[in-house]
């Protein structure tokens, strides 16, 4: 069962390519500390991947979903290709 706070993420960042952790927080009204800990836990989960974006300076980490986190929110492949 996904939390209500890690399922607002998650459809969250189905529309987007990557977010950083400050962007997810502001976005879903959450805490620095709050937004951390459940990126680190839905990452673990594999719901999640992170990269660092080397385009800006410094580099900066972001989060991008993973074919396990659009299927835990009803999303796949195809339905994001054709809509």
């Amino acid at each position: 069962m996904i939390s209500s706070g890690d399922l607002s993420i998650l459809r969250w960042l189905v529309r987007r390519e990557s977010a950083s952790a400050s962007a997810i927080g502001a976005a879903c009204a959450m805490s620095p500390g709050e937004v951390r800990s459940r990126l680190a836990a839905m990452e673990n989960q594999r719901a999640i991947a992170s990269r660092l974006d080397k385009s800006v300076t410094p580099p900066r980490r972001v989060y991008l979903l993973t074919a396990e986190g659009r299927r835990s929110v009803g999303f796949d492949a195809v339905s994001l290709r054709n809509g």
